[in-house]
């Protein structure tokens, strides 16, 4: 081999090398802890429907989906729906979306807090 292919050689080595070197590892996603408010949310999941108008009152609207029995509650610009699914022994909460108003300067935790604080007095037949 020549010199000049030995030097050709290993500067593709020696470049190889180099840019391996480069590889970045993928990163993990930092692990917090669940917001309050996102626990509170969560909480709802698997609630009966006794159980979710004693923690939130009686829904402004209820909606029949397909199978799904929706329940929508809004505070001021932020509405939440909790989607209700029978399991045999009564409708559960299986989803919920909370939405806020794009215009509206509130945060999602903020959003909750007053669809509690708003919560309607009666009760469902």
């Amino acid at each position: 081999m020549t010199p000049r292919r030995m030097f050709t050689l290993f500067l593709g080595l020696g470049m190889a090398a180099l840019l391996a070197g480069c590889e970045t590892l993928p990163q993990r996603p930092a692990r917090t802890a669940a917001a309050p408010v996102e626990a509170q949310e969560k909480g709802l999941v698997g609630l009966q429907k006794a159980e979710l108008q004693e923690r939130l009152g009686a829904p402004q609207l209820i909606r029949r989906d397909g199978p799904a029995e929706v329940w929508q509650y809004a505070a001021d610009a932020c509405v939440l729906d909790l989607f209700l699914y029978e399991d045999g022994q009564g409708h559960r909460v299986d989803y919920l979306e909370m939405r806020v108003q794009p215009d509206a300067p509130l945060p999602r935790a903020r959003c909750f807090q007053r669809i509690l604080a708003a919560k309607p007095a009666g009760a469902l037949n």
